[in-house]
This record gives C-alpha cells, sequence and structure tokens, in this order.
C-alpha cells in the first residue's frame, strides 16, 4: 500500500511497496506483485530484495541453496547434494536425478551423469550399468556422455575391440588387426578368432583371413595349404565366397580334375566333359582310363562317355564294334545310362527267339507278355516257334503251352484239348504251363463220374479229400447227390453208401442205425440163434448180429450185452449168467436158493429136496438118508442115488483105502482153500487185492468137497463092493461129511455176511 494524500491505498498487481511508502514500485517486466504487494516474483534460482523505500531488484539464492519458479524462498540443498549461487535445484550423483525437491533414482533401462535433472533412456534391448551411470552397448561400441543429459553409445577405436563379456574396449593382441567398430580382431587364413585370440583349424576345416570360425570341409575332405582351403571332390576346385563361406566348384566345360590332381584340366583332342566332370568323355566302344581312352574287350560293350566297358553276358559277344552287346531269347541289348547296359525284355505282344536279331509282333490270335522267347497259343494248341499247332486225342494243354501234356492211362483230352478226364474223386489241375495232374477234391466236397467238377457236400454232410460222395449221418446213405433215410427193416453207418437189411423179422432201431436181434430167434444168413447176440458193425459198413463174448449176455429186453455179475460167468451166445452152485440166475443176477432148496452151478432156479432129505448149509445139495448120496443130472436135476451091494463088493480093501485117502484129502483140501479164500477177502477189504474174488474162493473149495464126494460115490457104484466096504466107506463119508458140515456151516455165515456187503 501507499499514503495518497489523505488515505493508503493498495498497489496495482503488477507494483509493490515498502511500509511507509509513498508510491508504489512497479515489478519488473514479466513479474508480479507478491505477498500483497509487499515483493514481486523473480526468475528460478532468485529471490527480490528492496534497496530502500522506493527500488529493489531479485537476487540470486547462495550457494547450497535453491528456489525452483514454485517457491517463494530459496532453500537449503538435501544433504549429499550441492548447488552454485542462482540454482533452481540441487545436484544428484550420477545414476540420480533431481525431482523437484529431492534425488531419485533412474530405472533399469536409464542412465543419468551427476547433476542430471532427468535420465536418458538406454537403447532398444540395452539396460544400464553401474548403478545407473551408463548404458550397456553392442559388441565393438562402449557408451559416452556428450552433456549432463545427452549420452549414446561410440564405436571402438581401429586396432581394438570389445565383446559382450568386456566393460571396455582392448587393444587387438600382435599380429591381428580390426576396424572401428570391432567386436573381435581380424586372425590370418588358416586361423580362427575365440573371443581373446586365435586358433587353428581342425584338419577337416579351413579359413579365411578374419574368419570367426572354421568352415567345415565337406563329408570325406580334409583341409589343405595350413587350413586355407578344402580337397573337393573329383571334378571341382574349393573356392572362397567371403570371409566364412567356401565350397567346392564345378571345373567348366572340356575340362576335368580326378582325385590325384590339385587343378583342373583340359580334355585330350577327340573328348569332351560337361561342367563339373572327373573325366573326359571317349567315343562308345572305347573308355575313360584316367588320361586317356582305351578300347573294350571282346566280351565287353560301351557307349560314349564311358569309364568302363560292360561285361556282356554269360556265353555272350560284343557286337558292332563293342558298342552292344548279344542277349538270351526274349531280351534285347539296351544301354541304361553311360556305363550300365543290359539285356531288356522285348515288349508285351512280341518275342525274340535265339535265331533273332530283334523282337517280333506275335501273330494274330496269340499274345506274349513282356520278355518272351514265343507268344502264347490259346488252351489246346501249344506254340512250335513261329505258330501254333493242334492237341492230340490223348494231350491237352494251357494257354501259352510249347507243348502237350499226356493223359494219364485210359484218360482222354477234353474239351477241345484243354483238359484231361479223370478217375472220380478228382479233377484236373493244372500247376504250370505243361504240368498237368488229376488232384483230389478238397475236404466236404466231392466229384462221380457224371461230374465235371467238384461240388460242396450238401449241409450235415461231410467227406474227406478225394471222395466221389458225401458221408451221411449214421441211418441215412448217399444217393449220388443227397442223403436218404433207410426203410423201416434196414439200416446204416455213417457214411454208408446203402443200407443194410435187417434180419428176418428184425426191424431197424434208432433211427436206422442199428437192427433188433431178438433171442431164440433163427436168421438165415448164419443158421444160429440170435439169442445172446447184438447187431454189430464192419468195416465195410456190413452189418450182423454177432455173438456176446464169454462173460456177458444179453436177453431179449436189452440193446447191447453186458458182463455178467462178479459171482458168475457166461459161456458165447448166452441170454443169461451161469452162478456158482447154491445160487439161481433172476435175469439179471445171481441169487442165492431160498432156505430149504439147493441149486447146481448155472442153474435158473432152486429145487426142493426130495422127501426124507434135507437140504445141505451150502444149499449145493440134499443130504440123503440110508446111505443114499446126492447126485446132479445133465438137466441139473439132482436126487438121492443108493449104493449097490454087488458094486461095493468088488475090490473093497483097495478101494476103501483110496476112498478114505481121497475124502481126507478133499477135508484136507477144504480146510486150506477156505483158509486162503478168508485170507483174500482180507486183502481185497484193505484195497489191496482187485483181480481176484475171495467169495468165489470160498464157494469154490465148498463145491470142491461135494464134488470129491459126490465123485466118490460114483466110483463105489461103479465098483459093486459088498454091504461091509459100504459101511467103512459110509463111515468115511460120514467123517468127511461132518469136518465138511462144521465148515460149511461158517462158510455160510461169511456167505450171508459178503451178500450184505
Amino acid at each position: 500500500m501507499f499514503w495518497s494524500d489523505t488515505v493508503c491505498e493498495n498497489c496495482t498487481a503488477s507494483s509493490a511497496s515498502q511500509v511507509g511508502a509513498l508510491q508504489c514500485l512497479t515489478c519488473p517486466t514479466g513479474s508480479r506483485s507478491l505477498n500483497n504487494g509487499k515483493s514481486c516474483s523473480c526468475p528460478a534460482g532468485q529471490i527480490w530484495s528492496w534497496s530502500d523505500l522506493t527500488s529493489g531488484t531479485c537476487i540470486s539464492c547462495t550457494e547450497g541453496t535453491y528456489k525452483s519458479n514454485q517457491m517463494e524462498m530459496c532453500a537449503s540443498c538435501p544433504r549429499g547434494t550441492s548447488s552454485v549461487a542462482g540454482s533452481s535445484y540441487c545436484s544428484c550423483n550420477a545414476g540420480l536425478y533431481w525431482n523437484t525437491t529431492s534425488c531419485h533414482s533412474c530405472s533399469e533401462v536409464s542412465s543419468s551423469q551427476e547433476g542430471a535433472l532427468s535420465c536418458t533412456e538406454c537403447l532398444i534391448e540395452s539396460i544400464s550399468l553401474h548403478n545407473g551411470t551408463s548404458c550397456s552397448c553392442n559388441a565393438g561400441n562402449i557408451w559416452s556422455w556428450d552433456g549432463k543429459t545427452n549420452g549414446s553409445c561410440k564405436a571402438c577405436s581401429n586396432n581394438t575391440y570389445r565383446n559382450d563379456q568386456m566393460e571396455m574396449c582392448a587393444s587387438c593382441p600382435r599380429g591381428t588387426s580390426s576396424v572401428a567398430g570391432s567386436s573381435y580382431c581380424s586372425c590370418t587364413a588358416g586361423l580362427y578368432w575365440n573371443t581373446t585370440s586365435c586358433h587353428s583349424c581342425s584338419e577337416v576345416s579351413s579359413s579365411q583371413e578374419g574368419a570367426l570360425s572354421c568352415t567345415e570341409c565337406p563329408i570325406k575332405s580334409i583341409s589343405l595349404h595350413n587350413g586355407t582351403t578344402c580337397s573337393c571332390n573329383a571334378g571341382n576346385i574349393w573356392s572362397w565366397d567371403g570371409k566364412t563361406n567356401g565350397s567346392c566348384k564345378a571345373c567348366s566345360n572340356n575340362t576335368y580334375r580326378n582325385d590325384q590332381m590339385e587343378m583342373c584340366a583340359s580334355c585330350p583332342r577327340g573328348t569332351s566333359s560337361v561342367a563339373g566332370s572327373s573325366y573326359c568323355s571317349c567315343t562308345a566302344g572305347l573308355y575313360w582310363n584316367t588320361t586317356s581312352c582305351h578300347s573294350c574287350s571282346e566280351v565287353s560293350s560301351s557307349q560314349e562317355g564311358a569309364l568302363s566297358c560292360t561285361e556282356c553276358p554269360i556265353k555272350s559277344i560284343s557286337l558292332h564294334n563293342g558298342t552292344t552287346c548279344s542277349c538270351n531269347a526274349g531280351n534285347i541289348w539296351s544301354w541304361d545310362r553311360k556305363t550300365n547296359g543290359s539285356c531288356k525284355a522285348c515288349s508285351n505282344n512280341t518275342y525274340r527267339n535265339d535265331q533273332m536279331e530283334m523282337c517280333a509282333s506275335c501273330p494274330r490270335g496269340t499274345s506274349s507278355v513282356a520278355g518272351s522267347s514265343y507268344c502264347s497259343c490259346t488252351a489246346g494248341l501249344y506254340w512250335n516257334d513261329t505258330s501254333c499247332h493242334s492237341y492230340s486225342e490223348v494231350s491237352s494243354s494251357q494257354e501259352g503251352a510249347l507243348s502237350c501234356t499226356e493223359c494219364p492211362i485210359k484218360s482222354i483230352s477234353l474239351h477241345n484239348g484243354t483238359t484231361c478226364s479223370c478217375n472220380a474223386g478228382n479233377i484236373w489241375s493244372w500247376d504250370g504251363k505243361t504240368n498237368g495232374s488229376c488232384k483230389a477234391c478238397s475236404n466236404n466236397t466231392y466229384r462221380n463220374d457224371q461230374m465235371e467238377m467238384c461240388a460242396s457236400c450238401p449241409r450235415g454232410t461231410s467227406s474227406v479229400a478225394g471222395s466221389s460222395y458225401c458221408s451221411c449221418t449214421a441211418g441215412l446213405y448217399w444217393n449220388d447227390t443227397s442223403c436218404h433215410s433207410c426203410s423201416e427193416v434196414s439200416s446204416s453207418q455213417e457214411g454208408a453208401l446203402s443200407c443194410t437189411e435187417c434180419p428176418i423179422k428184425s426191424i431197424s432201431l434208432h433211427n436206422g442205425t442199428s437192427c433188433s436181434c431178438n433171442a431164440g430167434e433163427m436168421w438165415s444168413w448164419d443158421g444160429k440163434t440170435n439169442v445172446g447176440k447184438i447187431w454189430s458193425w464192419d468195416e465195410l459198413h456190413h452189418g450182423s448180429c454177432k455173438v456176446c463174448a464169454t462173460g456177458t449176455y444179453k436177453n431179449e429186453q436189452m440193446d447191447s450185452c453186458l458182463s455178467c455179475p462178479i459171482d458168475a460167468t457166461s459161456a458165447p451166445s448166452l441170454d443169461h449168467c451161469s452162478c456158482s452152485e447154491g445160487k439161481f440166475w433172476n435175469l439179471t443176477a445171481c441169487e442165492r436158493c431160498p432156505q430149504g432148496l439147493v441149486s447146481s452151478k448155472g442153474s435158473l432156479q432152486c429145487q426142493e429136496c426130495p422127501a426124507g432129505s434135507s437140504a445141505h448149509p451150502s444149499k449145493t445139495f440134499c443130504s440123503c438118508m440110508n446111505g443114499n448120496l446126492w447126485s446132479w443130472s445133465e438137466h441139473r436135476n439132482g436126487s438121492c442115488q443108493s449104493l449097490s451091494p454087488a458094486k461095493v463088493q468088488r475090490s473093497a480093501h483097495k478101494i476103501s483105502y483110496i476112498l478114505i485117502l481121497v475124502s481126507c484129502t478133499s477135508v484136507l483140501l477144504a480146510v486150506v482153500s477156505i483158509t486162503l479164500g478168508l485170507l483174500l477177502l482180507h486183502e481185497k477189504r484193505k484195497g489191496r487185492l482187485e483181480e481176484r474174488d475171495p467169495v468165489r474162493v470160498v464157494y469154490n473149495a465148498q463145491a470142491s468137497v461135494h464134488e470129491g464126494v459126490q465123485e466118490e460115490m460114483e466110483l463105489v457104484e461103479r465098483s459093486g463092493e459088498s454091504p461091509m466096504i459100504m459101511a467103512e466107506v459110509g463111515a468115511c463119508f460120514s467123517a468127511a461129511a461132518e469136518g465138511g458140515q462144521f465148515l460149511a456151516s461158517d462158510t455160510e455165515n461169511i456167505y450171508e455176511t459178503v451178500d450184505k456187503q
């Protein structure tokens, strides 16, 4: 404000005044009043100062202070920074920049110098180094500052280098050199730069001056001349395209180079070559031999440009001054390339035999495949050098045959000589052009004499290879082309060609697979009864009633022979089994006679004892009274027989001794046999004996006692001795009988025990 006569008035916006001023001071151009007109604004780094009441000016901030445009007063620089007088900012260390009131770090991709107000961005793909004081540079360059804020990558000077692992440019080693901005030093030819020094190339590589690596020589090539070049294949020489690119270049036209030569050489007169040749081309009939042309032998030939002569096939010779070779029939000489020649097949529908020089066309109506020495005739004809000929009546041929094949004996040709007739079950087959024979029809097919081809067997039938018919199931028979059923009085086996008639009064059984054999009836073709017989087939499918074997039986109610029980047997052709004494046959098994009845061996029923006699415990005979003895007839009927006194009288003493000896022996044998039977029974119960039957042994022992006594009675009766001898014999018989009865009683208990088991 200022005093205006009577009052204080405010200064304008562009003027200022001190206390007691009579007028306002106009602020410098571009400045404005501050603090309600008390001072004027100053540029950055300066502050307003009054000289007296009417004059003032902007003065610089002192050293170590700063003032920005946003500040009214100078402020002290933060610790670690500095400033000169009149500064608008404080100077930060390199790698930092001033940001209004303090120092800040540069980013990872920027850098700064001391006193920078901002960071300088590093180059693309470059980063800051040394805490942001510089930036990384490409190999061969280093970072350089042009001022406070301007920095860039500068090239290393001549004969220095810097790679990516180095911070500063370094001098090249002695004997090497570099241009400005190099990341390596240049080595002489044959060497390559390896980071910090020169290294030699390997034996299979080479290099030019200044190479960073060696160039691999071609496969099977080696380095030459101290690694400055590589060997090349014949027809080529090594050439460099630049510092590191080398390759084998072809020799020019009409020059050549082989493996023994270092440089390309010109071809001799009369020869020539294309670019990249290792030899020069000779005319046909000659071949190149390292440095000149040579002639082929009499059994070889060559084309123009051949390196060697091609051997002609065995038994062939060279033709036309060694330019071609003779060939086998069906072929003609042909060259595939310079040195490869061979016999080539005549084309389709042409032929060439040994008498011909060129391939010729086949006659009309014939044909040939490539490489033929003849033309193919139709079936029934054969080729004869230059044309087709007809067949004979007993031979045949296939298409393309060179001769006719003779038909088998008693066979003729069929279908215009294209095939031969064969026996039933076979058909004519060709194995090749000229080999034919009768081949068997395959499994499950057949062919009879009325058929031309093998046919498949109908469903449900089958056949083996070479069959003239198909095998039907049992009960059917084959009738030319199908299976038919047998009649009600005939039967057949599987594979039968006809049915077999059943015997008179017999019928077919089981859907015609067999015939019934009635017990006790006669049939016409063998004159024997059918008792104990069963229907049987032989190998020729002929059927008849066959006798049941020994130890088996068959009655009218049975279809097949069955084995007799263990305690019975039978002769062949019986309808029952023969039981031992004391038993009878009951259709299917042997049964013990009821109490009071007896039976002989093979009885079909048991017999009551006559009046005045009783059944022996063994049930094998009746005990007679009054000195009579039991006797069985041929028809298995038994009775008590009396002894004749006249017969007893003769030879009494002699016979008595014999009979007594026999009786005692019989008793002794019975005891031994029964004992043996008991031992065998014991063994069988332990599972040790299977073949012999202990029960049957006991039965046979008792039967032996009875048969011995019976024979003695018959002998006495025939002798006709006196009653006195009869009395002695009777006493002996009584003693034997008592012993036998004792043994028989125990045996009876054994029988009953075994029967229950």
